[in-house]
């Protein structure tokens, strides 16, 4: 609206409708996938008009199922005339299993003069869906780029005891490892060990003498041998006792080693202040539970932690009373509160006006917090100079597992606000269920290559047999991104099967087996 105008700006979605005429509308998915479907009805199938559909389709939105009319008969056709480019942003749900389908669904329906602007931040193989662009669609060029406007930083925040909240680099000076002080004390003592030469780790564990040896209670464990010469040269004049003994010394640096996981988790409130006071606000804390996103809100309601200027209040407590005016139902009276003071939750479960107060307020910089489900990762513009996890794992339909690395990458790239921010900020937080290691061991795995989640259901064979004939319907199966993906594994494959022959051939040309011929060294000697 602020750069083409409200007349030109639409919205639809299975919670609003504002404006589907407009010039540049953004919609879900699902609906664009019932236009396609609508327009195919109305053009392809012989009679005497488009069929009438009656009733409503439920679809699910990033995890938020609501109604979503069906595209108004005689409307569908007309509302891709003129469209020229549909931008497919954060295209890897693609490879999500329960929507994964509509976006097949929507790329092998559009016509091929409409061009496709698919985007997205964690996709470890685009030239294979850029290469299933091409086959479906027409021809398409792969643009990549590593850069990334707002560099990203990572920090762990952990309690080391009394109530305290602290807050470490996550990774090492070179960004290649763990930070040293987040290892367990025997990982510790493992990767002090690996700093030492062999000779100078048995010349040190075989005196236990003070004698121009030294100790390692003297050896300062917060520097790193491995980037500071003179703990390295201190590291190698030091006595070892037992092994023991250097676990406790370690254990000592850094006490909150001793402590149990669960008491390592910091306050929320703590967490927060912590935050302010760094000046890392705002901030996105992704938590994986409506009901815990709710519950935090009240924790720092509790606190009386207020993270709003008196001005701030004002504007907030005055949009909320518009938000009455006009939609008393929308309004949660019980957050206003919190609202007010600068914290809020943002999820599934809140009404649609709700939620876009929410997201104004965030945009505009008077939400210093907002507690979210994973979902507001997606789709939303509310870029924040800090993200937060509680977990590193979540609950899944076969179990709890760690989080995937286009997962975890999606979250914390909403940290850094471009135009504002030199750098974002993730942080990790201490949880009951994780270490610190957890987190590098989804880290350095990269991005999960984009695998098709491609399903015929009995709503996608009924929108096919009612657009085409049952063979073109089993066409349109063969045009997926799955069998695109299978019959290119095919490919490579049979590549590789014939340059081994040719090369083996080669070989056993060479020596004379296969043909019968002399080989070159028989044909030198005769000669």
């Amino acid at each position: 609206r602020e750069r083409f105008g409200a007349e030109a700006a639409g919205l639809q979605t299975g919670d609003a409708s504002i404006n589907p005429d407009g010039s540049v509308v953004v919609m879900t998915t699902e609906i664009l996938r019932n236009i396609l479907y609508r327009v195919e009805e109305e053009v392809d199938l012989p009679g005497d008009g488009p069929r009438e559909v009656e009733g409503e389709i439920e679809v699910e939105e990033d995890g938020n199922t609501g109604p979503e009319t069906a595209v108004a008969e005689g409307q569908a056709s007309s509302r891709l005339d003129g469209v020229r480019l549909v931008v497919l942003d954060e295209c890897h749900y693609l490879g999500d299993p329960s929507r994964g389908s509509v976006w097949e669904e929507s790329i092998i329906n559009l016509p091929p003069d409409v061009l496709i602007l698919a985007m997205s931040a964690t996709v470890r193989n685009p030239k294979d869906v850029s290469g299933w662009i091409s086959k479906v669609h027409g021809p398409t060029a792969t643009v990549q780029t590593s850069f990334r406007p707002v560099p990203l930083k990572w920090h762990f925040c952990l309690s080391p005891g009394g109530g305290d909240v602290t807050m470490l680099p996550l990774l090492d000076d070179d960004m290649n490892g763990l930070n040293p002080r987040l290892l367990s004390p025997a990982a510790r003592v493992d990767s002090l060990a690996g700093s030492l030469s062999s000779s100078s780790w048995d010349g040190a564990s075989g005196d236990e003498s003070d004698g121009g040896w030294g100790r390692w209670d003297q050896f300062d464990f917060k520097s790193d041998p491995k980037k500071d010469k003179n703990a390295k040269l201190q590291l190698e004049s030091v006595t070892s006792r037992t092994l023991d003994e250097l676990i406790e010394v370690i254990e000592n640096t850094d006490p909150w080693h001793k402590l149990r996981r669960r008491d390592r988790v910091p306050s929320i409130e703590g967490t927060i202040a912590e935050l302010q006071s760094r000046a890392l606000l705002p901030a996105i804390w992704f938590i994986f539970s409506r009901k815990d996103c709710e519950s935090a809100v009240e924790k720092v309601q509790r606190s009386g932690l207020a993270l709003t200027t008196p001005k701030e209040r004002e504007i907030i407590n005055r949009m909320v009373q518009g938000l009455r005016d006009t939609q008393p139902e929308a309004v949660k009276e019980s957050s206003v509160a919190p609202l007010i003071a600068g914290v809020a939750a943002h999820h599934a479960g809140c009404l649609p006006g709700w939620k876009l107060l929410i997201e104004r307020l965030f945009q505009e910089g008077l939400l210093k917090v907002v507690f979210a489900t994973e979902t507001l990762a997606a789709g939303i513009n509310m870029p924040a100079r800090t993200t937060l996890l509680t977990s590193l794992s979540k609950r899944r339909d076969d179990g709890i597992s760690l989080l995937r690395h286009n997962e975890l990458m999606q979250m914390a790239g909403r940290a850094g606000r471009r135009g504002y921010d030199t750098q974002g900020h993730c942080v990790i937080v201490q949880s009951k269920w994780d270490e610190p290691d957890a987190a590098w061991s989804i880290l350095r795995k990269g991005p999960e290559s984009l695998e098709s989640k491609f399903a015929a259901n009995y709503g996608m064979a009924l929108n096919l047999l009612r657009t085409r004939t049952l063979e073109e319907a089993k066409e349109f199966l063969d045009r997926s991104f799955s069998m695109y993906l299978s019959s290119s594994f095919m490919s490579k494959k049979t590549r590789e099967i014939e340059r081994l022959e040719a090369q083996a051939e080669s070989v056993l040309r060479k020596a004379g087996i296969q043909t019968g011929e002399p080989s070159d060294s028989d044909a030198n000697n005769s000669a």
